[in-house]
């Protein structure tokens, strides 16, 4: 929708996915087929199969496999943002959490909180992102940058100014999100049905300490994300995230030498998605 940096989101979404499938090992193998017997020999009679019970029918349908819930919690994020078109017509996001980041001078890791809220109607974006402190406002019109004739703005001193980085921080804003969602996704257990204003929703438990094994230890040479866990609820509809809550661990390696641990933080994040359908974005 907005260019090649959403793909950032989606690249991560799908490499993971595709380890975490590998590791689960691709499936049972195929059976192997009886060969047949010399020429003109008769076949034996098939063996007599024992009358069984008829099986019960389960009250409530079979859980989907994992790894189809797996994909399905790791690319809603994507389908909330647009990556691959509007799912949503429009919608109001708030994001807010506190990231663990690594401070070269100080040889520590600090905590750094932020927020971030945006109203997204088609291709047109309002949205204030809030970091330690400082704010960026903006507005991404008719795509941004990213399409012909779009535009960008940022509001400064209560006054629109052309801008060039509106739709790069509509970008990348969701990696702190996409990262550890992903990652805890490896994990996932059906919760059954919830609703999220007023909209029906899948919620699903999400912890990185159940994926298959194997697959945290393959993700390692990829993330620096240790470990994730929380709850994440998808629109039954469109497979858009509406919303999750995530706690998560991060290492800190030395550039030079991937292997030596510099340090290690702690992470967490929290994600809404309301109004669906019932927001306008106008310049001011």
């Amino acid at each position: 929708m907005f260019g090649n940096q959403h793909r950032i989101l989606l690249g991560i979404s799908v490499s993971l996915v595709i380890l975490s499938l590998v590791a689960c090992g691709g499936g049972a193998p195929a059976a192997t087929p009886t060969p047949p017997g010399p020429p003109g020999e008769t076949p034996a009679a098939p063996a007599v199969t024992p009358t069984q019970p008829p099986a019960v029918t389960p009250t409530q349908p079979p859980a989907p496999p994992a790894a189809d819930v797996q994909a399905r919690i790791s690319d809603s994020l994507n389908r909330t943002m647009g990556v691959e078109g509007m799912v949503l017509p429009s919608y109001h996001l708030e994001i807010s959490g506190s990231e663990p980041v690594w401070n070269a001078e100080t040889s520590q890791v600090e905590t750094k909180t932020y927020t971030f809220q945006a109203d997204v109607s088609g291709d047109d974006i309002y949205l204030v992102y809030t970091r330690d402190g400082e704010t960026i406002e903006g507005y991404i019109i008719d795509g941004g940058l990213a399409k012909e004739g779009g535009k960008e703005y940022e509001v400064v001193n209560g006054e629109l100014q052309d801008s060039f980085t509106m739709g790069l921080t509509w970008a990348l804003m969701p990696l702190g999100v996409g990262i550890p969602l992903v990652v805890a996704a490896t994990g996932p257990t059906p919760q059954g049905g919830d609703s999220i204003d007023g909209r029906a929703a899948e919620k699903y438990g999400v912890d990185s300490a159940n994926a298959p094994a194997g697959v945290m230890g393959m993700l390692g040479g990829i993330i620096n994300i240790t470990a994730s866990r929380g709850t994440a609820w998808v629109d039954q509809e469109t497979g858009a995230l509406l919303q999750t809550v995530l706690d998560y661990e991060q290492k800190f390696t030395d550039p030079e030498n991937p292997d030596t641990v510099l340090g290690t933080g702690s992470g967490h994040v929290e994600v809404l998605v309301t109004r669906v359908g019932q927001v306008t974005v106008q310049l001011p």
